[in-house]
């Protein structure tokens, strides 16, 4: 086995892991495994004892990298382009964010996830309504990131989302549950050129990525005495999100000129992903992974059932439905994709901009959650 105390090997080790789950992410037919393989093959590597389930390295990357990737993926928050750009779409992610808070707040009560449930069930719905940053944001401010059950969760989870991405993709295909889904005629607006882009065309310089780093790791040191001068540790995560959004709503210009900094930020959450994959315990995962499969399902599924309802009242069509339900549950990539696939090019900007959205309020969601309960 690899020592705990040989760095520099585990971090080639973990960003070679990272390295393969995002080249999945770029192929059509192994995109939706990414995350899931960075998560189960790190827990592989370290049941069959050739990484450890803990070690120093992790602990950096956790306390300091998965902070600083919370603003990396929120310097293209810009709240009035969000509002301006997205429209309709806009409004049904609202609603598949109050849907999916429902069916967490519900599935909670209904299924036993342990003594930590509030905690754990704060970091896993955090992703359900922003994405896996929010949830390693939650569950670094109650720290769960060296909890074994957290890793079991994770991975629980992306096991329902593959066969939830599935449903939803295939969903329009199926003529009767679609028209259940949504009655609402498709608007012809869905269809047609897709607008601007919140993805990042420009090549990233050196100068930009430093500034970008800067930046980010300024923002959290701020964000630190905020939470020390209160004494409450989740505080943290909030005045990171709440200082990222005002800088990119704000300063655009400013924001405009930073690049780069979207797929450091994915990288570094991606990293948190594999290791917490090194920490799951297969025996506690086969004794506690169904309760977290169940309530992942629960939250999941409830969540469309919800937003139909929902969509029926406020005159929503299906595409819009879908979509924001995707990037709500799934994240912008995701549902961009989608948008793409279906033909629905109108809705791939809005797909991008709510799940950006998505980041700024996961994490308040997921620490009000961990309090809650």
């Amino acid at each position: 086995m690899i020592e705990p105390e040989s760095s520099v090997l585990l971090l080639a080790i973990i960003f070679g892991v990272v390295a393969i789950g995002i080249w999945m992410e770029a192929q059509r037919r192994f995109a939706e495994y990414g995350v899931l393989f960075i998560i189960l093959f790190s827990t592989l590597l370290s049941a069959l004892s050739i990484i450890p389930r803990s070690a120093p390295v992790y602990g950096i990357i956790i306390s300091y990298l998965v902070p600083m990737a919370l603003p990396m993926l929120l310097f293209k928050a810009n709240l009035v382009k969000i509002w301006r750009e997205s429209g309709r779409v806009f409004f049904a992610f609202v609603l598949a964010a109050f849907a999916t808070a429902a069916c967490t707040v519900t599935g909670l009560f209904l299924f036993d996830l342990g003594p930590q449930e509030g905690e754990l069930g704060g970091a896993i719905s955090a992703g359900f309504i922003g994405g896996g940053v929010n949830t390693a944001a939650v569950a670094e401010a109650y720290g769960l990131t060296d909890d074994p059950m957290m890793g079991v969760a994770l991975a629980a989870s992306y096991m329902i989302v593959i066969p939830f991405l599935a449903f939803i993709v295939l969903l329009p295909a199926m003529k009767r549950l679609w028209s259940l889904f949504s009655p609402v005629e498709t608007d012809e607006v869905v269809l047609g050129q897709s607008g601007s882009s919140v993805e990042d065309k420009e090549v990233p310089t050196a100068f930009s990525i430093c500034v970008s780093i800067c930046l980010a790791f300024f923002i959290v040191a701020v964000s630190d005495g905020v939470a020390n001068l209160f004494g409450f540790a989740p505080l943290k995560y909030l005045t990171i999100t709440i200082l990222s959004v005002a800088f990119a709503t704000g300063f655009p210009k400013r924001a405009a000129l930073l690049h780069g900094h979207y797929d450091l930020g994915r990288i570094t959450i991606y990293s948190f992903f594999a290791v917490i994959g090194a920490g799951i315990n297969f025996n506690l995962a086969l004794q506690s992974g169904l309760s977290f499969a169940g309530f992942a399902a629960f939250v999941m599924f409830g969540s469309l059932v919800i937003i139909s309802l929902l969509g029926r009242t406020f005159k929503l069509n299906g595409p819009e439905l879908i979509i924001a339900c995707n990037a709500c549950i799934l994240g912008p990539p995701t549902a961009a994709a989608m948008a793409i696939s279906k033909g629905w090019h109108n809705l791939v900007t809005p797909a991008l901009l709510v799940g950006v959205f998505g980041y700024v309020i996961g994490t308040f969601f997921g620490i009000t959650i961990a309090n809650w309960f």
